[in-house]
């Protein structure tokens, strides 16, 4: 929620001005320090929540993996002390590699636009946050797809009231409905992750053809309106999160 809350309706509002003033106007004189510092922040808001939305998303995935196929050794493994020690080790990551980096490498000078590779250290973004994306996301797309067998496997023992005792992996109907609504919201991110993390590096470091910048922003803004539509899907998917 907090990364959602940091993508989207934060850093998304704030970037809009932004925006608009870099392509109408050039941006010099007395405005540049504020507009400068506003850039900064929509960039540390951004990659803070970008990098801790695909973090949490991996540690939630690695919790409903072991829910669904470890069920005997779930309360042994994962605790309350271990979860909130996962959940603060993702936000120290997260802003130990969005704000060291936005503050000690930014590149922005007089004229320049709110571009996201002139405001974070390449080194970082290359090196660290892409990688770190694809190795994440490639093992949330495994251990969904072991969830999703579980799953299906249980919604055909449920349909066919042929219950095995022997098999430890039968889900209750509510168990079945949140794996749905969290691959569901897993699934949006993807579709709309990925491309404008590909794109970025591309518009930033390359001369772009004007359609290439148009779907760059279409991208972007797809990222950030999936980070608005969890809050829905999360609602209407389970009554305890209204």
């Amino acid at each position: 929620a907090i990364s959602d809350l940091l993508i989207g309706p934060i850093s998304g509002l704030i970037f809009v001005p932004i925006d608009i003033m870099s392509n109408v106007m050039e941006i010099t004189g007395d405005i540049f320090t504020p507009w400068r510092n506003a850039c900064i922040t929509v960039h540390v808001l951004t990659a803070t929540g970008g990098m801790s939305e695909i973090t949490n998303f991996f540690i939630i995935a690695c919790e409903r993996f072991l829910y669904i196929n470890y069920p005997l050794r779930y309360s042994q493994i994962v605790t309350q002390k271990r979860a909130l020690l996962m959940v603060i080790c993702v936000w120290i990551y997260c802003i130990g590699v969005s704000i060291p980096a936005a503050t000690l490498n930014v590149r922005l000078k007089p004229g320049d636009q709110c571009f996201w590779l002139l405001v974070v250290d390449p080194f970082n973004y290359y090196y660290i946050m892409i990688p770190v994306s694809i190795i994440c996301t490639g093992i949330m797309v495994a251990m969904y797809g072991k969830i999703g067998y579980t799953v299906l496997k249980s919604i055909k023992q449920v349909t066919d009231q042929s219950l095995d005792a022997s098999q430890p992996t039968k889900l209750s109907r509510k168990e079945i409905k949140l794996v749905k609504m969290l691959s569901l919201i897993f699934g949006l991110y993807f579709i709309s992750y990925i491309p404008v993390m590909v794109l970025i590096g591309i518009v930033t470091d390359s001369n772009p053809s004007y359609h290439l910048v148009i779907i760059f922003y279409l991208s972007n803004w797809l990222w950030k309106i999936s980070s608005w539509s969890n809050a829905f899907v999360y609602g209407y998917m389970n009554k305890q999160f209204r």
